[in-house]
């Protein structure tokens, strides 16, 4: 999404080249940490009225 904003090339790459790419932040880079803001709503009473982050990079207004 990031990529199709800003109009660069999206490619996959294998861990290892990821490895190389990214050095000692591929462990922070090839973590899969689904969240959510349930516990956050619940807790402070949050209730967000801005565009999801999928939706604003999809527009990506501030990148046009």
């Amino acid at each position: 999404m990031i990529g199709n904003g800003l109009r660069l090339p999206i490619v996959s790459k294998p861990l290892s080249e990821a490895e190389e790419q990214f050095g000692f932040l591929i462990s922070f880079v090839s973590v899969d940490n689904p969240n959510s803001s349930t516990l956050t709503r619940e807790r402070l009473g949050w209730n967000p009225t801005k565009p999801q982050l999928a939706e604003d990079l999809q527009l990506a207004e501030y990148c046009k």
